[in-house]
């Protein structure tokens, strides 16, 4: 993009002016031979143009609180920055034609009145909204009663020491970028991963029971290893916390007499060494039991 280019790019009304200018001149060739000049102010009375004129009048800008949104801006990998925050910005234009005073009063089909209506076709034409988004600006127009912002015709007029005139209020909402004096860089993300923890370090009753489990077993006989492993699954060992950093596990359930003395000289070898039986395991852990011994082995449901 060279200076001219970028330069336009920063001043979307002026762009928005060369668009409707553009599209008047389209229109008022098709219904004059006569050259109808194009201006963007209103001339002084003392000075009224000696050729038919168009002015088109900008009066007012203001954001469009109704087109106002909070969508996100979008990241740019070649710079390293995000787009520039964008306000929708309505611009209000007074329309009018000018020309030499004439003896003979305004007919129904005079040139006031059909250039007046080629102005109207060429603001509501597609034309000039294919314009504009070829120059990077989407826009909203509409064409509305020029009282909306104008508290009165006749003192706008009076303002101006002339007398009322057919005139169109024609308003377009563009997007004008709020660029800031340095664009803060943000480096791009590539990937994301999101790193998991074991839960265990919360809950110690799983890690227990599974090295508790695996230690019975290791002491048990291999051919009564089926009825030990039933019971100490149905094991219930919970684990709630007395102190921030001290959990204490629970165990509960029924055992014949060999499991439960073989678990209780698991919980004795290794009380205050837990962290040698897992290494899940903390050894300030406290264990506590509430074991009921039955007589006959606990054989697993079939």
């Amino acid at each position: 993009m060279d200076r001219g280019e970028e330069s336009e790019s920063m001043q979307p009304i002026i762009t928005l002016n060369k668009a409707i200018a553009l599209s008047l001149e389209k229109y008022l060739l098709r219904i004059s031979d006569e050259s109808i000049d194009i201006r963007f102010d209103i001339p002084d009375k003392t000075l009224l143009p000696d050729m038919p004129t168009v002015c088109v009048f900008l009066y007012d800008i203001q954001e469009d609180l109704e087109l106002r949104q909070g969508q996100s801006r979008q990241y740019c990998a070649k710079t390293g920055t995000f787009d520039a925050r964008q306000a929708n910005v309505r611009c209000c234009y007074l329309v009018t034609y000018w020309e030499q005073l004439k003896k003979e009063g305004m007919k129904p089909d005079g040139q006031p009145m059909v250039v007046m209506n080629a102005v109207l076709d060429a603001l509501l034409s597609a034309e000039l909204g294919t314009l504009l988004r070829e120059a990077g600006l989407p826009s909203f127009s509409r064409v509305i009663a020029p009282t909306e912002h104008l508290s009165s015709l006749g003192n706008f007029w009076q303002s101006l020491g002339d007398r009322p005139r057919l005139c169109l209020n024609f308003q377009v909402t563009i997007p004008v970028k709020i660029v800031p004096d340095q664009p803060i860089k943000a480096p791009p993300v590539f990937s994301t991963e999101l790193e998991s923890s074991k839960w265990e370090q919360y809950d110690k009753s799983l890690p227990f029971k599974r090295a508790l489990v695996k230690q019975v077993l290791q002491e048990s006989d291999v051919n009564t290893m089926p009825e030990v492993r039933a019971q100490l699954a149905r094991l219930a060992i919970t684990c709630e916390y007395k102190e921030p950093n001290q959990p204490a596990v629970h165990i509960s359930g029924l055992l014949d007499q060999a499991t439960n003395n073989a678990v209780g000289e698991v919980i004795n070898e290794y009380n205050n060494r837990w962290n040698e039986m897992d290494e899940d395991l903390p050894n300030s852990l406290l264990v506590s039991t509430d074991l009921t011994v039955v007589n006959a082995p606990v054989h697993d449901a079939d």
